[in-house]
């Protein structure tokens, strides 16, 4: 009896595939490593926005429902007097990350400012017309503007805002 040898089937892929594949996951491994920094910088930003929103927010509630007969803003402790209609001037409030007051250096993150602006109408009685301040907030706390209040060199972001406040 003659035996036939059989053939064997050997399954498996071969070096050249296996580098083709290695190949094609690196660079879709190094382009998705490439747009990593693009998207956390977008979201790094995105948050500061969110915090300085909500910051301008809560300064427009505090001097909204301060009473006229305190000195200071009940949370930003705003001199009342930068924001009467008699008085011209601005302050200036740090806040940390996270969004509250804070005086410590190191803990600086946002630079809130806020400016008294000349009323609407000085022809209107004093008791109906509104002032108006002109909020502006700005990170790093440490980032250097101009005289004019121009943003500038070292400055990642900022928004401003101006409030129309009735004085009751």
């Amino acid at each position: 009896m003659i035996m036939i040898p059989r053939r064997r089937l050997i399954s498996g892929f071969s070096l050249v595939e296996v580098t083709l594949a290695i190949g094609i996951i690196a660079f879709a491994l190094i382009t998705l490593l490439g747009i990593m920094p693009v998207g956390l910088k977008a979201n790094k930003t995105s948050v500061d926005e969110i915090v300085a929103l909500g910051t301008l927010g809560a300064l427009e509630a505090d001097l909204r429902t301060s009473p006229s007969t305190t000195a200071v803003s009940a949370f930003f402790r705003i001199d009342r007097s930068l924001t009467s209609l008699q008085g011209t001037g601005n302050a200036k409030i740090y806040l940390n990350a996270q969004g509250e007051l804070t005086t410590v250096d190191g803990e600086k993150r946002y630079r809130l400012i806020v400016e008294n602006l000349s009323p609407i109408s000085s022809s209107t009685p004093v008791k109906s017309r509104p002032y108006i301040c002109r909020a502006k907030i700005a990170w790093p706390a440490n980032g250097k503007v101009r005289e004019d209040g121009e943003s500038l060199e070292t400055i990642q972001g900022g928004v401003e805002v101006y409030l129309a406040i009735y004085v009751l």
